[in-house]
């Protein structure tokens, strides 16, 4: 059995783990994995889990914005509010899960965070799981291949991909962040996988619609997904044995059956056939025009769209704006969540027009490649300097199609999620699982020279390169082991919860409305006090610049849009108290409206 992973994880007990192991792990005639490659195999696996472990414990106290909107939405979910629930913006898979995690637990303010994390642990071990799948098909292939089973141990190779994994997982996507991006790359791991399994002898055919549900549980994680999955359907039909048009259709069928229903709740929610809206506003705000700042000069229009710069769209039902200079935005209505501007752009957004712009996609294009070249050659300069060490000693590239049609099969993926990312935006939590797949597929097509010498050289440059990864990951551990408490990146929630308990303790009930002054973005207090955001001043500056009669006027056009409450963090000397009431413990003060 290829797959006799001895090792178990909580998380592996699940349906998928079982049905995936079962398809993919039918093999005939393969050469067993020697005792010193298990323990290699299953060291690797303990330090993955222990690093995950460590990340994860170091961010126990942290929060990301998107972390808070996923929240919100779990709630819809938990409490049947399906009207707040259906969103066109968000995927829902992750906030399944963390609904799923906050029913079971039911954490305290204090600890919410925490179960999150533990949540963001397990989904970590899920995508380790999916690695090792992948990890296990790329070696059955080269076992298959004699010359480079001789010239290259698989401890090599284990050593270069769990290194290459530990960079992605743990700092490139980041266990520590509040995003289904780590949940996305084990489902292309996974996938993946079956891609290699399916090019070889013996594939189960129970691997088609295996494959087609997982690549419809990615798209339900995150949008991308939704072409990366048609597209890694459709190399495995072209990369069948034999060729078959009709399992192509089976795994293209249970991706419709695993992606269809939610198509068709955001299109009836939206009114028109979408498969969900981030994409329109992201080329808009990338292609199109890059939105500028407010006349006030304080926050970017991405939060408050009102149909700047020019030629982006009319919007149909933005942020209302009832004041001017500083500005004051209403949005207490009609969507949900702590604070309604993230919590739905799509429908904030409703009228955005994207068009082809020639000079913003060339422009874009450029700021790719730059992200590309910094991350391949900058993060992983290792990676560029080995591969073009060995080309220079008579490695080579494998030629012809018959030659490359497995060792390629690896980049499949990879090659299409950077061509989808290269026309929009890049970030470095996109590409983790991408790094990983390029990287193990360009250094696996490489064929041995007819020096034999030199062909030891590829196992010295995979341990090397694995070396120096492994080097760069003690600094990053060290250096968020060295910041003290909630120091890591993201929201403070240990901060964020003293002022939900000042909130509390001062009178302010679940349900109540409040405005800010300053931008509610990563205000996750109003999250765990339970309030909800529904007006704003975010150029806190002129606020306070202002006279008392001046301020007055704004507080009644605050109060005048559903707000009993109004909060800021600091305010000048001098400012009477009362009206505003500072919250114990924290920088934040409350002034009662009604």
């Amino acid at each position: 059995m290829l797959f006799h992973m001895r090792v178990r994880l909580s998380c592996f007990g699940s349906p998928i783990y079982c049905i995936v192991r079962c398809k993919l792990g039918v093999v005939t005639a393969e050469p067993m994995q020697t005792n010193t490659d298990r323990r290699i195999q299953y060291s690797l696996i303990f330090i993955a889990i222990f690093l995950g472990g460590l990340y994860s414990w170091m961010a126990r106290n942290t929060m990301s914005v998107d972390g808070v909107v996923y929240l919100d939405i779990a709630d819809a979910y938990r409490y049947g509010n399906w009207h707040d629930a259906i969103n066109a913006y968000y995927s829902p898979l992750y906030s399944w899960l963390l609904g799923l995690s906050l029913a079971i637990v039911r954490p305290s303010r204090s600890s919410e965070a925490a179960c999150v994390h533990a949540l963001n642990f397990l989904i970590y071990l899920w995508t380790l799981f999916a690695f090792e799948m992948l990890m296990q098909q790329l070696l059955a292939s080269f076992r298959e291949d004699p010359v480079r089973r001789a010239v290259v141990p698989e401890a090599c190779w284990r050593l270069f991909g769990y290194g290459l994994f530990f960079w992605s997982a743990l700092v490139m996507i980041g266990v520590a962040e509040v995003t289904p991006d780590l949940c996305v790359s084990g489902f292309v791991y996974a996938g993946t996988a079956i891609l290699i399994r399916l090019s070889r002898a013996n594939a189960s055919r129970g691997l088609y619609p295996l494959l087609g549900g997982l690549m419809g549980l990615g798209y339900l994680t995150k949008n991308p997904m939704l072409i990366i999955g048609l597209g890694t359907i459709a190399i495995a039909t072209l990369r069948s044995r034999p060729r078959s048009i009709v399992k192509g259709l089976i795994a293209l069928t249970t991706f419709v059956l695993f992606s269809g229903p939610f198509i068709l709740l955001i299109s009836r929610e939206k009114g028109h056939l979408t498969i969900g809206e981030v994409g329109g506003w992201n080329y808009t705000y990338f292609i199109n025009g890059h939105p500028g700042f407010d006349l006030d000069g304080v926050y970017p229009s991405v939060v408050h769209w009102q149909g700047l710069p020019a030629g982006t769209g009319t919007p149909l039902h933005s942020t209302q704006r009832i004041g001017e200079s500083p500005a004051v935005y209403a949005f207490g209505s009609p969507i949900g969540g702590s604070y309604p501007p993230l919590y739905d752009p799509s429908y904030w957004f409703d009228g955005v027009s994207p068009h082809f712009d020639l000079k913003g996609q060339l422009r874009v294009l450029a700021v790719s490649f730059r992200d590309y070249f910094h991350i391949f050659f900058y993060e992983l300069g290792a990676l560029p300097v080995s591969l073009t060490i060995l080309l220079l000693s008579g490695w080579r590239l494998r030629r012809g199609f018959d030659q490359v049609r497995l060792d390629w099969i690896a980049c499949a993926p990879a090659l299409i999620a950077m061509g989808m990312y290269a026309f929009v935006h890049v970030e470095s939590r996109y590409l983790g699982s991408i790094v990983v797949l390029l990287s193990l597929g360009l250094f696996g097509t490489l064929q041995p020279p007819e020096r034999k010498e030199m062909r030891t050289l590829l196992a010295v440059v995979l341990v090397s390169a694995a070396l120096v990864t492994g080097l760069k990951l003690s600094v990053s551990i060290a250096g968020s082991l060295s910041k003290s408490g909630d120091a890591s990146a993201g929201i403070a929630v240990r901060e964020q919860v003293r002022i939900a308990d000042a909130l509390l303790q001062n009178g302010v009930h679940s349900k109540d409305t409040v405005a800010f002054i300053g931008l509610g973005v990563g205000a996750y207090w109003a999250r765990l006090a339970g309030v909800k955001i529904v007006a704003e001043v975010p150029a806190t500056n002129l606020y306070w610049s202002l006279d008392a009669s001046k301020q007055s006027r704004i507080n009644e056009e605050l109060r005048s849009a559903g707000a009993s409450l109004l909060i800021a963090k600091g305010i000048p000397a001098g400012v009477p108290n009362p009206p505003w009431i500072p919250l114990e413990n924290t920088m934040y003060y409350l002034h009662r409206l009604d």
